[in-house]
């Protein structure tokens, strides 16, 4: 029987992938060596996920350990239990929400190719022009679908020439997908405040 209330144990948080991180060990090659880490992990009350072989360099056995935490002081607490154990050394840790998030994670691209000034033309300036134009004397073509709505908003902004302080991002995006569209290389959108 648990000694912790009914309520405590629901409180209680359950780890999730979202506070999950890597470690690089290097274990000495004993029998019982991974056990020790296997039960210091679990000791803390944290989650053992997937466990990698890496290399083999005798006298040790390289391992990524995947751990799952319920938050980053809990992630501490795991990474300090498992460098207490003799015949194993940390040689990384790696939190995997944050390397997830590395680079950016959304890209934005043209759903229409954009090859000539036409092209051009017709899918940015003046051609959102002429949606926002359409859904400000008939706002029942703004029903068309969300994108009709963002274009027409962006549109208005551009035929106002009144750009509010957040335009420079979304103009930002829209030539990033211009430029991947001609050159075809990646270009990454850079907030500047302008």
């Amino acid at each position: 029987m648990s000694e912790q209330s009914p309520t405590a144990a629901a409180r209680r948080l359950q780890p999730s992938a979202s506070y999950s991180f890597t470690m690089r060990l290097h274990i000495a090659q004993q029998g019982s060596a991974f056990a020790r880490v296997a039960a210091a992990i679990a000791d803390t009350h944290a989650l053992l996920g997937a466990i990698d072989l890496v290399r083999v360099e005798p006298p040790d056995v390289v391992r990524d350990v995947t751990v799952a935490c319920v938050d980053a002081s809990h992630a501490e607490a795991v990474v300090a239990a498992v460098r207490t154990l003799d015949g194993v050394r940390v040689a990384s840790v790696s939190d995997r929400t944050f390397l997830m998030h590395k680079g950016g994670k959304i890209e934005v691209n043209a759903k229409l190719p954009l090859k000539t000034r036409d092209d051009l033309s017709m899918a940015y300036t003046p051609g959102v022009g002429r949606v926002s134009i359409a859904i400000h004397e008939d706002p029942s073509q703004a029903n068309k679908g969300p994108s009709w709505e963002r274009e027409a908003k962006a549109g208005d902004r551009e035929l106002r020439g009144n750009l509010p302080a957040a335009a420079p991002r979304g103009e930002i995006s829209r030539r990033r997908t211009i430029f991947c569209a001609w050159v075809g290389c990646p270009a990454r959108p850079v907030g500047l405040g302008l």
